[in-house]
């Protein structure tokens, strides 16, 4: 919504406002289970303690849900409802996939390297830091807490490159850097020998940066790849089809693999580098056809 009602040469840096959300959440949520595990035990947050967090969410619900009900339709909507353009009585989920199948599947792959990129570096190092670092769980979420803190100004940054540079440009690149620097990330974990300092470092700079130049341009990016009466509908295929997937396979998987190799995580890194290639190639497609779009329509061209 912010991607429709901002200008068009300003639309990426204030689509990646609420991108915001995500390093805000992380930030809450790892400092909510930070606190309960310094002031409880780990039996009595493994019992009961847990589910405090998620009672107190409720009141982050109830927020959404008043504004979700209480705000405007966006210009791009409402002056494609007055063309006519939504008075087709096709589902929306097949009319996108019927027109739109390439858009999708370009979209698909620019968003693996998002999902499992943060579930590695942000779910699954908390367990691998634990278990393999011999560190505190309450230092591991600190660590996380404080990337996604550092990640806010980021995402903006990324945001304005993006438009810019192009939306694909910088989510392409960064989507190497992802991929690229979990190598390094991985590699400096395992020869800190349990200092604080280190493991922030291998973690802070992957996540709060690198990360930050996907995540801010995405929702520009997804928001491009359709028009307005099927951009909803095209954006959530895009995006949560693959997200609920990977966030329930990836630390699964990178267990796995961490165990398969006996304690290396070559393997881990290999994947999230598959991802990020997959993604960055995606993403460099998306800005072909862009440019194309642009050149044939003028700078005036609407998605892709």
């Amino acid at each position: 919504m912010t991607y429709e009602y901002a200008g068009k040469r300003e639309r990426a840096f204030y689509a990646s406002i609420p991108q915001m959300g995500l390093a805000t959440g992380l930030c809450l949520s790892s400092g909510v289970v930070a606190l309960l595990s310094a002031c409880l035990s780990d039996q009595q947050f493994l019992d009961w303690g847990w589910r405090i967090a998620f009672l107190v969410s409720v009141v982050l619900v109830g927020i959404a849900l008043y504004i979700r009900l209480h705000i405007l339709e966006t210009p791009d909507f409402q002056k494609a409802r007055d063309e006519g353009k939504t008075a087709d009585k096709t589902l929306p989920i097949v009319k996108v996939c019927r027109n739109h199948p390439g858009n999708i599947a370009l979209g698909v792959g620019a968003r693996w390297i998002d999902g499992v990129f943060f579930n590695v570096l942000a779910v699954f190092v908390i367990s691998y830091l634990v278990q393999f670092i011999s560190m505190e769980r309450t230092q591991a979420l600190t660590i996380v807490m404080l990337a996604a803190l550092l990640m806010c100004p980021f995402i903006l940054i990324a945001g304005r490159l993006a438009d810019r540079y192009g939306r694909g440009m910088v989510y392409g690149v960064s989507s190497l850097l992802c991929g690229l620097s979990i190598f390094p990330s991985f590699w400096i974990m395992e020869a800190s020998g349990g200092s604080l300092f280190l493991v922030a470092l291998a973690i802070i700079i992957p996540l709060s940066v690198f990360y930050a130049g996907v995540f801010g341009p995405e929702a520009a990016l997804f928001s491009d790849l359709f028009p307005p009466d099927v951009r909803y509908t095209g954006i959530s295929i895009v995006y949560q089809f693959p997200g609920f997937l990977v966030a329930g396979i990836v630390p699964g998987l990178c267990t796995f693999l961490l165990n398969w190799n006996e304690g290396d995580p070559l393997y881990v890194c290999l994947f999230t580098l598959l991802a990020g290639a997959t993604s960055a190639v995606s993403a460099f497609c998306i800005q072909r056809k862009s440019n194309i779009a642009r050149r044939a329509h003028g700078d005036d061209a609407e998605h892709i």
